[in-house]
């Protein structure tokens, strides 16, 4: 597989999850996939006034993270039924490894519950200024994208999906179970 290459299964509904690094992170994962992605996105970041226009033209979804996340849920579960694909960052905002984000919210696995779509873990490697936005862009990478074979939605629930889930977005392990 080209390491700049997400093998999707075509007009499967599923979830893509990615860890999440810096600011590019988004590009990579349109520029690596054949089908168009919507993301679900803190709602504090999509009310950006210099930046809503984009993520409205690119049909992302707001989040509230608060806890009030039934709104942003329904438009995930209308794009899902509408064929699209949907992807989260489950460890929240953007991180670097060395901060020791280890764990994931548990709303990629209700999501799942309610959609019955599996999830398609990738991991991001190799970009140049980990935890930043802007410098993301300009600074030399090396970027590798890792698939994890699909999850589905009956594995998605077992106790330890988020724990595996999470180290293996941090590249700790080869695999999720």
């Amino acid at each position: 597989q080209d390491n700049n290459q997400i093998e999707l299964p075509d007009n499967t509904p599923l979830l893509l999850a990615a860890n999440h690094i810096s600011g590019i992170d988004p590009f990579l994962l349109i520029t690596a996939t054949r089908r168009p992605i919507r993301f679900m996105i803190a709602v504090e970041e999509y009310n950006n006034p210099w930046l809503n226009w984009m993520f409205r033209a690119a049909g992302c979804i707001p989040v509230n993270r608060s806890g009030r996340v039934e709104k942003a849920f329904r438009s995930a579960l209308r794009a899902i039924k509408a064929g699209e694909l949907v992807a989260v960052f489950p460890q929240g905002g953007i991180h670097r490894h060395d901060l020791k984000r280890e764990t994931i919210k548990p709303g990629i696995i209700r999501l799942s519950q309610l959609s019955g779509c599996g999830v398609l873990p990738v991991r991001i490697e190799g970009v140049g200024a980990p935890g930043e936005v802007a410098k993301s862009v300009i600074t030399r990478s090396h970027i590798k994208l890792i698939s994890h074979p699909l999850v589905s939605a009956e594995d998605v629930v077992l106790p330890e999906f988020r724990s595996g889930m999470a180290e293996w977005l941090l590249g700790r392990k080869e695999s999720i179970f």
